[in-house]
């Protein structure tokens, strides 16, 4: 007996220190969507997989907005880095979790593996594991610009990192959710059809952009931080992540045969700048108050929806808030 508790004594001392070490939390934390990595993607998830497996924990996503809390909880526990991958829903549910926790200069980093995918084509992601292991390895960051839009009766903001739109972009993210089979621009270019086709009205709206009052209709709104959305429509060509400036575009009452005349221009960037029903412009704030109910998405996140409409928001940026693992674009 006193030998085996000798025995028993001397194993409890050194396997201490040998298991203390193995469980040192990794630095990095990978939030995923398990919907995403397929198709062509699916080679990309895996090897990423593969490369970060002893350097990262993994932790997936099981409904919409789940995102948002993982990102939170994984701030709290004290990673480095969160690691986004998925598309551009799961980006944007990192960055608000990232944005809301107590811990908001946390870094992140981005494995695309979504279809539209347009914030990654913004910061021209590579589908690389080499280059994206490097990126999300990396101890430098760049720090870009963040939208935030409020809600009355909503107990925070809600931010967003590359557009938000409102009228006809909202409603084309509300068709986007009832079409399978189709992804990217393709499928966002049908919900834009079916969009002008179910919801063409435009609202009476009044806005307030930087202090400086103004009314119009508005049939489509897109206030941007970054180029594209819905899969590569050029909402905002001149627009920089981190410039300190939101580019909006705005257009006001036309016909159904204008609007679908204006959507592969809007896909290859050809707009008009300015003139007619089309407005562009620059603002750090914008308020906007409708007296008819808004679909509102962040995004392509929808924070208002036909079922649950607001009639006001707040929009303004926050100046280089959010720290990416990227090279900057220039």
């Amino acid at each position: 007996m006193p030998r085996q508790r000798l025995r028993d004594k001397s194993k409890a001392t050194q396997p201490f220190l040998f298991w203390s070490f193995m469980d040192a939390r990794p630095t990095l934390c990978v939030i995923y969507n398990p919907r995403a990595g397929r198709r062509r993607s699916g080679r990309l998830w895996l090897e990423m997989r593969r490369r970060l497996a002893h350097q990262a924990d993994f932790w997936p996503t099981t409904a919409a907005g789940e995102g948002i809390a993982l990102a939170r909880k994984a701030c709290d526990l004290g990673y480095s880095t969160l690691v986004a991958a998925g598309g551009d829903g799961t980006f944007h549910e990192v960055a608000n979790g990232i944005l809301t926790s107590t811990k908001p200069a946390t870094a992140m980093g981005l494995i695309p593996l979504g279809s539209g995918n347009d914030y990654a084509r913004t910061l021209c992601l590579p589908r690389d594991a080499d280059t994206l292991v490097h990126y999300v390895c990396s101890s430098k960051a760049w720090c870009v610009d963040v939208g935030e839009a409020t809600l009355p009766g909503q107990t925070g903001p809600r931010y967003f990192i590359n557009t938000l739109g409102l009228g006809l972009s909202g409603a084309v993210s509300w068709e986007a959710r009832q079409i399978h089979g189709l992804r990217g621009l393709p499928l966002y270019g049908l919900a834009a059809i079916k969009a002008i086709w179910r919801s063409f009205h435009a609202l009476d709206t009044q806005f307030v952009v930087d202090e400086q009052p103004w009314s119009t209709a508005t049939l489509f709104l897109s206030v941007a931080v970054g180029p594209t959305e819905g899969g590569g429509f050029v909402v905002a060509p001149e627009a920089q992540l981190d410039d300190g400036w939101l580019d909006y575009l705005h257009a006001s009452s036309m016909s159904r045969w204008a609007a679908l005349n204006h959507l592969p221009r809007l896909a290859l960037g050809w707009l008009p700048e300015n003139g007619g029903p089309i407005r562009r412009g620059r603002c750090r704030t914008m308020l906007i108050q409708s007296q008819q109910p808004m679909t509102i998405h962040t995004d392509g996140e929808l924070i208002a929806t036909p079922r649950q409409p607001a009639h006001e928001v707040a929009i303004r940026l926050l100046d280089r808030r959010l720290r990416l693992r990227c090279d900057p674009i220039r």
